[in-house]
């Protein structure tokens, strides 16, 4: 939710407005973004933000990037492919922008969904946008730290 009602939330509307229109740019010669641009019309924009986000970040550091079309099947409905020196990486980015209080069951929920989106075989790496809020909770750090554990001892599938 923006709040344009103040300077600071004029001043980020318009930081992430600038931002949108970087990555937009920066990303256009990818594969797969003709039809990632087709599908804005039906997608939230606050988790595609953070999927160009990731995508950026990636190819800013060398990657060749594709945006990979929604299948509805499962372990193979990814957002993205990064490729560099000949290895591909399947790439997942959930956004938890707002939304239910952080526990280890809500994290862990969402990173074993991303996980089912991810093929069975190859690197696979999942981005988690973590919402403000949740930082705000004492036990923040330590519910985030304990739930990646427990992810990351019951999953050969994705890279710590």
């Amino acid at each position: 939710m923006v709040d344009d009602r103040t300077k600071q939330g004029r001043f980020d509307h318009q930081d992430r407005i600038i931002k949108l229109g970087h990555m937009l740019y920066a990303l256009r010669r990818c594969e797969g973004f003709l039809p990632f641009i087709a599908s804005l019309k039906s997608r939230d924009l606050a988790p595609t933000f953070f999927e160009l986000w990731v995508a950026n970040i990636l190819s800013t550091n060398g990657y060749e990037i594709e945006f990979v079309e929604t299948t509805g099947v499962r372990g193979s409905d990814y957002d993205l492919t990064a490729c560099r020196d000949g290895q591909e990486l399947c790439i997942e980015a959930k956004s938890r922008r707002s939304g239910p209080i952080l526990n280890q069951s809500t994290l862990s929920n969402a990173l074993t969904k991303a996980r089912k989106q991810l093929p069975g075989t190859g690197p696979g790496i999942i981005f988690v946008e973590i919402p403000a809020e949740w930082t705000m909770n004492d036990d923040a750090e330590l519910t985030v730290a304990d739930t990646m554990a427990f992810f990351f001892r019951n999953t050969s599938r994705v890279n710590g």
